[in-house]
């Protein structure tokens, strides 16, 4: 691997790392940045405090060098690629230590922590990729012969596709991850290096390190669309917003980061103040990005929204900067209760149950399975359902950095994992107040039973009974019982809706004799 670094920057590295010591280790969401020393470091992507450094170890004079590192989706678990070792480190996120310790090829390099499930590696010593199962850390299967000097690797958001930039030989190798085997190779001007997908994963961008351009592929097929994008010299490393809209190039050579609008494919912005920027990376909301920079000793800082104009004052890393990876945002659980609803009243649905991980649940999209839908920025909605019946309500929430059903990935790290339990799908009956009616046990025949709803009062001093509902009419064995609904008239509606008794005016006819009755009734349903 091309050391890119000097005795005189690794002896600033060293006095950062003893002012770091004793930095805030909180850390609201965590970036880790690799190395060509033996430890990764890892910073709070808002605060910028610096977190632990973890030591992926020093064996025979030689330092780890874990360059590139990548984050599984569930954020659990950390890989590392140590160039020196000819290993990857698997690193518990919640501990910061090292689980364990997998030998793949000479000199790996990139690696891309999948969608599928697998860790891709490339081993630029020996022209091969290694696989490895993320949920055991083995290695599946026999190494993929890829093109010389293979460097930068993504994988498409479906899993299916893997590109990796054959740096010695100007091709990318297109590789099938369900066959194991590259299925394609495509010219990519000079020195191909990093490259990342857009979430759709329709297409994907890679650097030519030395032809000062960024190739645009097609996504599944690998073939170059259009004319290469003109940016910064030495482009190094890509990584695309999670909404897709923008991708960030760092030029090593000048130490810019080129801005790339991926709808028109042109530069539309470029920041310069740091020498040797490498690796850039955007936190999961899409709001922020960092770029490693040997010159910096760390990463720089920059806004995203609107574009960037300026970089923030670096944060000093305890390494010699180089990848990027920040813990993706993990997708919340929707949930939502509601009391008896009533046609023509409106209701009221509660998602405070609803939940984030690692953060807070801030969107509220709601499916009524009337025709009605809405989307809130608070749990509890008021709904009315004109009709009685059946339907299916959903409701899909999104948490406070846009994380909610679909999973954002473009290349090495996911930035949302997200998860079905972001949306729930509810039967929810709305029926009118439901009444149980009996007739009595002694009833020498059927018994015919008529019932209004009433509100009792008095007027000029007499008692009155005001009818509330349209008349219910039922038969009825002798001893049987039904439960009757009430159909409360238009203006009656909202207080039926909230009776947990009503009080009926009840006409029941046995052969010829009828008996009427006022009583008040327990709401059943």
């Amino acid at each position: 691997m091309p050391l890119r670094t000097s005795l005189a920057l690794r002896t600033l590295l060293v006095s950062a790392l003893a002012l770091a010591c004793c930095a805030p280790s909180a850390l609201a969401r965590p970036a880790y940045v690799g190395s060509e020393d033996a430890s990764i470091s890892s910073f709070d992507t808002t605060s910028g405090a610096l977190g632990p450094a973890i030591d992926v170890g020093t064996k025979e004079g030689k330092e780890g060098e874990p360059y590139t590192i990548a984050i599984t989706p569930n954020g659990r678990t950390l890989y590392s690629a140590n160039y020196e070792f000819g290993t990857v480190s698997a690193i518990d996120t919640a501990s910061n230590t090292v689980v364990a310790t997998i030998p793949v090829g000479e000199q790996p390099f990139g690696i891309a922590a999948a969608p599928n499930g697998r860790v891709y590696v490339t081993n630029s010593g020996d022209d091969t990729v290694t696989v490895i199962d993320a949920a055991t850390n083995q290695v599946v299967g026999a190494p993929i012969a890829v093109g010389d000097a293979p460097f930068g690797v993504s994988v498409s958001p479906d899993g299916t596709r893997a590109l990796v930039s054959d740096s010695g030989s100007n091709k990318v190798s297109v590789i099938d991850t369900a066959a194991g085997q590259v299925i394609a190779t495509v010219d990519i001007g000079l020195n191909p290096y990093g490259s990342a997908y857009l979430p759709d994963g329709s297409r994907a961008f890679v650097a030519s390190n030395d032809s000062a351009s960024v190739y645009v592929l097609d996504g599944h097929t690998g073939q170059v669309i259009g004319s290469p994008i003109p940016v910064g010299e030495d482009p190094s490393g890509i990584a695309v917003s999670p909404n897709g809209l923008r991708a960030y190039v760092g030029n090593y050579g000048d130490g810019s980061l080129s801005v790339i609008d991926t709808q028109t494919n042109s530069v539309i912005a470029t920041l310069t103040g740091s020498e040797y920027v490498e690796w850039p990376a955007i936190t999961p909301d899409g709001t922020r990005g960092f770029l490693s920079s040997y010159g910096a000793h760390g990463v720089l800082p920059f806004g995203t929204v609107p574009d960037p104009t300026a970089f923030s004052p670096p944060i000093v890393t305890s390494t010699e900067a180089a990848g990027i990876a920040i813990v993706p945002n993990q997708g919340p659980t929707a949930a939502f209760t509601h009391k008896r609803i009533r046609p023509g009243v409106g209701a009221t649905l509660e998602a405070s149950a609803s939940t984030d991980p690692d953060g807070l649940v801030s969107g509220f999209a709601w499916n009524f399975g009337d025709g009605g839908s809405a989307a809130t920025g608070t749990p509890s909605i008021s709904h009315t359902f004109a009709k009685p019946g059946s339907y299916t309500v959903q409701l899909t929430v999104t948490d406070n950095e846009g994380c909610s059903t679909s999973l954002v990935y473009t290349g090495q790290t996911a930035s949302c994992n997200g998860t079905a339990a972001a949306a729930v799908t509810v039967p929810v009956k709305v029926s009118f107040p439901g009444v149980k009616v009996r007739c009595p046990k002694g009833s020498d025949s059927r018994c015919t039973i008529a019932l209004f709803a009433v509100k009792l009062g008095r007027k000029h001093g007499k008692p009155t009974a005001k009818i509330q509902s349209k008349p219910a009419r039922l038969r009825l064995k002798p001893g049987g019982t039904r439960i009757v609904s009430i159909k409360p008239k238009p203006k009656f509606r909202k207080k039926l809706a909230a009776a947990k008794k009503i009080t009926v005016l009840e006409a029941i006819k046995v052969g010829r004799e009828v008996t009427v009755h006022l009583r008040k009734l327990r709401v059943v349903r």
